[in-house]
């Protein structure tokens, strides 16, 4: 008997994966969790996953010899750290787990936030140092579904 046959159905459910850029770090526990992820996806789940990589960003930006800033726990950048946070996530971070999750059978597809806009941010306005101190401290401020 094959432990990882799904016993039950979820077809119509939505589930809402978080992937830490930390666990991409660790290939072992990034390729367990995507065969978790197509162990669901065999279950007729709709699947969203959504991923981080602040230490691959992070790991990017000090190879260039910029330097890492945040506030109240946010990512503050400019235009040259936006370029180098695209590259990272876009070039290597969501490739690296849509091929993965399409190796283990999840029939994955990735897309990012500024594709047809569905994420959208502004400044964030009351930050220590004052209004709008330092340049692209963004938060989420809505997505489409």
């Amino acid at each position: 008997m094959n432990l990882r046959t799904p016993k039950v159905k979820l077809e119509k459910e939505s589930i809402v994966v978080k992937v830490g850029g930390s666990i991409l770090d660790h290939e072992p526990y990034l390729e367990s969790l995507a065969t978790d992820i197509a162990l669901l996806h065999s279950t007729g789940a709709r699947l969203l996953v959504v991923h981080g990589g602040g230490p691959q960003i992070s790991r990017m930006m000090k190879e260039k010899g910029k330097e890492i800033n945040f506030v109240e726990g946010l990512r503050v950048t400019d235009e040259e750290t936006m370029e180098i946070i695209l590259a990272s996530l876009l070039g290597w971070v969501n490739p690296t787990i849509t091929c993965l999750l399409n190796k283990c059978g999840a029939r994955a597809i990735g897309l990012s936030g500024v594709d047809g806009g569905l994420v959208r941010a502004s400044r964030h306005k009351h930050i220590r140092g004052g209004p709008r101190s330092r340049p692209w401290l963004c938060g989420r401020r809505q997505g489409d579904r």
